[in-house]
């Protein structure tokens, strides 16, 4: 049962570098560079340990639940999360050797059970298929993601509005040919992809597509988590590599009713 999860921001804040223990370090590779959260209330866990096994790596992280991996080399290795009263969170993480990857692994209490996930089944199947995609990919966590509950408390404001400043880099524009999703990366900003429902888009689409109070759920995917379908590339729901053709600029997926 996956009750741990694991957001990637490849272009996320900047955080603290704590102690990095028994560190089999290289002058190059991939630095790793993120915190440890807990995934009720995004408070940070001091004392984590994040492992690379293949490497003999651990790194503990701090008061701010930050930790630092320097010099990994290119390639997919296995990342192992540990936090006392916490489930352990084991995934597949690609590495590339021109990026920092910046991820931020939730780890979910110990004996904390997940909730039920709700379908309004109102809307039919197509709206369960649909759902169904999104949650599974909230539960893996690699992405950021907005649900229904979120979008009901902003009843009344437009989407650009409810969006922008939601999460770090990412804002919402509109223009003469409709709504884009702007991602700051590398000291510029580019249109994301806009997928509505499983539909790719462009990087732009008409705002009349997509009303506020019709939106059920929303993502967001740096080229580092873009579905496979979607232009990214993913084995086994757990793999994500980077630099992809088609999301380089990350992919804004929609859900609405």
């Amino acid at each position: 049962m996956v009750t741990s999860v694991l957001r990637v921001v490849l272009l996320g804040l900047m955080l603290g570098a704590p102690a990095l223990l028994h560190a089999q370090s290289a002058a190059s590779g991939t630095p790793m560079v993120g915190r440890v959260v807990d995934i009720r209330n995004d408070r940070p866990i001091a004392g984590a340990q994040v492992i690379l096994e293949r490497f003999k790596v651990t790194s503990l992280s701090d008061s701010a639940g930050a930790f630092r991996v320097a010099g990994v080399p290119a390639g997919t290795h296995e990342v192992i999360v540990r936090a006392i009263g916490y489930e352990p969170l084991v995934v597949m993480m690609a590495f590339m050797a021109s990026d920092t990857l910046r991820p931020e692994f939730l780890l979910n209490n110990a004996a904390q059970m997940l909730n039920v996930v709700k379908i309004d089944t109102t809307t039919g199947g197509l709206l369960s298929l649909r759902m169904q995609e999104f949650e599974d990919r909230r539960k893996i966590g690699l992405g950021r993601f907005l649900d229904a509950s979120f979008f009901a408390r902003y009843f009344g404001l437009d989407i650009i509005s409810i969006l922008n400043g939601r999460f770090a880099n990412i804002s919402a524009t509109s223009g003469p040919h409709g709504l884009s999703i702007r991602n700051a990366r590398g000291g510029r900003s580019c249109p994301a992809q806009i997928v509505l429902n499983g539909q790719m888009m462009g990087t732009v689409v008409d705002r009349g597509l997509i009303q506020p109070e019709s939106v059920i759920g929303f993502e967001f995917h740096n080229s580092a988590s873009t579905p496979a379908q979607y232009g990214g590339t993913a084995i086994g729901g757990a793999i994500y590599g980077s630099g992809f053709s088609g999301a380089s600029c990350g992919t804004a997926i929609f859900w609405t009713r």
